[in-house]
């Protein structure tokens, strides 16, 4: 009751502004200038780690409306689920397509991976209200699109223009996703009434209920006794106030990764990892001499573990690679990125 926004509003904000604030805190110390020009390097994961995280994106998928509904309740948490996984079939489904038409009619994991997941967040707001079928499946549909083509051509231009490696694709699944989502409960609360959700209506919005004392109250009292006074509030104040919501939540995911990103690029704070250890797992971790990585160098010869990494000296066969990977693999690849021994 003490947050300015209502409803299902709390996904987008931690969607939005998580993906914005991670952006921002990797960036910075780009800014400083010491570290701008640092080495990066870019793993390419074996094909039996890419077949484990797919079993990770299947747990989200199934588990995603449980998260949108977390704090809805009785009919608005089945409206959750419902609108929840209609909008995961429509980027599912939106995601194979796009991802298909742009790798020559061949699936690329990257898209599969994260931008089937992008329909959970862009209802994270607005699962608990009546968007009706058609509305979560267009919702759906669209932001599978966004997404997929988000992580073939965007994160690319993100890491030549701003030099930020977006490893997780945060932008593109959440930060985006979750921008859309505040943005889209706006029309959604403007056209929700009595009419619509009934009296339940007073449950996701406690503020909008009749005042204390008023006939209205009394009435809707009389049905559901629960329902306590509030503030009267119309739906287009209570629209108005979430797009103050989501201008907030970008504010502070702004400040926030700055401060953030200021204080471990600050050396006499944090200790700074050398530039030629960078994605160095043997630096913090035990490793053995040898192991089988599953990522094959040469025909019959497989890497060592100890070597800085995995990915192979010359680009050629990079057809199956993200562009992100191949954009950093070419342009990169005069400094020595990811390709030393």
């Amino acid at each position: 009751r003490c947050s300015p926004w209502e409803g299902q509003s709390a996904p987008a904000v931690d969607h939005g502004s998580g993906g914005d604030d991670l952006r921002l805190l990797e960036l910075l110390p780009r800014l400083q200038g010491a570290r701008g020009q640092r080495r990066r390097r870019i793993h390419i994961h074996p094909p039996v780690w890419r077949l484990l995280r797919s079993g990770g994106t299947v747990m989200l998928w199934i588990f995603w409306p449980s998260f949108n509904g977390l704090l809805a309740t009785e009919d608005g948490r089945l409206r959750c689920y419902i609108n929840t996984y209609i909008s995961l079939i429509g980027s599912t489904t939106t995601t194979f397509i796009v991802s298909g038409l742009l790798s020559n009619k061949k699936f690329s994991m990257e898209d599969i991976q994260n931008s089937t997941l992008a329909g959970g967040v862009i209802v994270g707001a607005t699962a608990d209200m009546v968007l009706q079928p058609y509305g979560a499946c267009v919702a759906g549909s669209f932001i599978g699109i966004i997404s997929t083509v988000g992580y073939r051509f965007l994160s690319s231009r993100i890491y030549e223009k701003l030099k930020v490696h977006d490893t997780c694709g945060v932008h593109n699944l959440h930060g985006l996703p979750g921008l859309l989502a505040g943005l889209i409960s706006v029309p959604v609360v403007v056209l929700a009434s009595e009419e619509s959700y009934g009296l339940s209506l007073y449950k996701i919005f406690p503020r909008s209920a009749p005042i204390e004392g008023s006939h209205d109250l009394k009435r809707i009292q009389e049905e559901l006794p629960d329902i306590e006074a509030g503030e009267g509030r119309a739906m287009a104040f209570q629209a108005l106030v979430q797009l103050i919501g989501v201008a907030i939540s970008l504010v502070f995911a702004i400040v926030a990764g700055l401060v953030t990103g200021l204080l471990i690029s600050y050396e006499k704070i944090i200790e700074q990892v050398p530039d030629h250890q960078l994605f160095d797992d043997e630096l913090f971790w035990n490793m053995p001499d040898h192991d089988d990585a599953g990522f094959v160098i040469k025909k019959g010869e497989r890497r060592k573990s100890r070597s800085r990494s995995i990915i192979p000296r010359s680009v050629d066969g990079m057809a199956h690679l993200s562009p992100a990977v191949q954009f950093a693999l070419k342009t990169d690849g005069q400094h020595n990125v990811g390709f030393s021994p």
